[in-house]
């Protein structure tokens, strides 16, 4: 089992749906003691729901004497009622995740989508990203899902600035030996070094689109000149001529011109890539993530409530049990029953407050 706390190992963004699922969750399993409570004929005094510090909580009272003078196995009906109900919801989760990431309807692990562009970043504009665009590739690196995207651009980071080679026919305009290389007014223009270290002005679009392979050791095939642009001081920084691909050929790549850290910050873009237009990417995304989340919870909610620990359902899962087991073995006395049931609820929660002590240990930065 792997904790998560909002805030520690899990974003704060997911914070709601963290909550939701949890209290639904809750919810759902005491609603589910109360249901087998009265199929029984033992009678629910009262339900209530609060906070234990931000933990949503839900309990329901039933009448305890009623309860005990049941058999083992109508009382163990009423007592498992809430880790069943637990199971059922994860299942129910996990088939929809399932039917989700077989959906027809989009593509997963072909490039990200796009959701969301910061208006101040330098990838917006006309001629930059949009929502809905269908990224496959960064500097020529592929990209199948976030995980992809991020290494890439970790990697063009941490490498040096990648060569273009182009025909020599594109050096058609005039070398510029001035320090400034290119003219201020040209802001669609980049300042290239070619082999012989000749600086060029030069379209950085048409060297791009001009491009016929992409290095990053200057290595060009026969005909190619090769070409890199010059970043002067900003190259300390780390900026980068980063090439956008999209998977839509009519609609050429978007070329930025910044940090790797500028362009993950700045964009936000989802695993689910529409196969038909108009469909949202960022729906499947909060979906899959709401019922993840719904699917592990509830599932973990069922495991804790099965552990004899104090404060459990386990901890009256287990008495039962004890009695039913030492009956069997021709021992009826109910405080040795309650004897070897705190005893072993003893022992689980001291587990259970060691395995969270430890788990906690390891996600708290140093």
């Amino acid at each position: 089992m792997i904790s998560q706390v909002p805030g520690v190992n899990l974003p704060l963004s997911q914070v709601g749906n963290y909550m939701a699922a949890l209290a639904i969750g809750g919810v759902l399993h005491e609603f589910g003691h109360a249901l087998a409570a009265g199929r029984e004929g033992v009678s629910v005094l009262g339900c209530r729901a609060h906070l234990i510090l931000v933990l949503p909580v839900a309990a329901v009272e039933i009448s305890t004497q009623r309860l005990n003078s049941l058999a083992t196995w109508r009382r163990l009906r009423i007592l498992c009622a809430g880790v069943w109900h637990n199971v059922v919801l994860s299942l129910l989760a996990l088939l929809i995740l399932y039917a989700l990431s077989h959906s027809h309807l989009y593509r997963l692990d072909e490039g990200v989508a796009v959701t969301k562009v910061d208006p101040n970043s330098g990838v917006a504009g006309p001629a930059g990203l949009s929502y809905a665009d269908h990224v496959t590739g960064v500097n020529y690196c592929t990209v199948h899902d976030k995980s992809s995207f991020r290494s890439c651009l970790h990697r063009i980071a941490k490498q040096p600035q990648i060569d273009f080679c182009v025909p020599s026919s594109i050096l058609k305009e005039k070398r510029d030996i001035d320090k400034s290389c290119c003219s201020p007014d040209l802001s669609n223009h980049l300042c290239f070094l070619s082999e012989n270290d000749s600086r060029w002005c030069l379209r950085a679009r048409d060297v791009v689109e001009a491009s016929k392979q992409k290095t990053s050791d200057s290595l060009c095939q026969a005909g190619l000149v090769s070409v890199r642009p010059q970043m002067g001081e900003a190259a300390v920084n780390g900026t980068r001529l980063v090439v956008i691909q999209r998977s839509n050929s009519q609609r050429p790549p978007v070329l930025f011109l910044g940090t790797p850290a500028e362009l993950y910050q700045t964009v936000e873009i989802s695993n689910w890539v529409p196969s038909v237009p108009y469909l949202s990417p960022h729906c499947p995304e909060m979906l899959y993530n709401c019922f993840s989340y719904l699917a592990a919870l509830s599932a973990g909610l069922a495991l804790l409530n099965l552990l004899p620990c104090y404060g459990f359902d386990g901890q009256h899962i287990f008495q039962a049990l004890s009695e039913a087991a030492l009956a069997w073995c021709g021992v009826r006395s109910a405080s040795v029953a309650s004897t070897v049931s705190a005893g072993f609820t003893a022992v689980g929660t001291s587990c259970l407050l060691a395995w969270l002590f430890s788990a906690f240990w390891k996600i708290i930065p140093a």
